[in-house]
């Protein structure tokens, strides 16, 4: 099985999902930090549809500052996936989930690193 994770070093879950990934026998890996390779808007939004998530249900709150940017606030989906991949300094508040090729067939368009 082919997955992608986008990854951040700092965050315990993510260790822990990229671990167990690491650990299982027969995936194909690729690790993307998305804090230094942000995804673009559009692939972004792909990610999101792929997991069969919205950018409100994917938005990180913990260790971010999307509460300060209004982001939990945002009407519209729209504005909420474009102002989670604006970077403030070294912080995104952006969290890409990990999608496994098998969810979706799109999922093996993701970028090589």
């Amino acid at each position: 099985m082919k997955a992608t994770i986008w990854h951040n070093p700092k965050c315990g879950t993510s260790r822990k999902v990229l671990e167990a990934l690491q650990q299982r026998e027969g995936v194909e890996l690729e690790v993307v930090e998305y804090l230094k390779q942000p995804p673009a808007p559009g692939k972004l939004a792909q990610l999101y549809r792929d997991a069969g998530l919205t950018p409100r249900e994917g938005l990180r709150l913990r260790g971010t500052d999307a509460q300060e940017r209004g982001l939990p606030q945002a009407q519209l989906e729209q504005d909420l996936e474009q102002a989670q991949v604006q970077k403030d300094g070294d912080r995104a508040s952006a969290q890409p989930p990990a999608v496994p090729s098998s969810i979706n067939s799109r999922a093996s368009a993701l970028p090589q690193s």
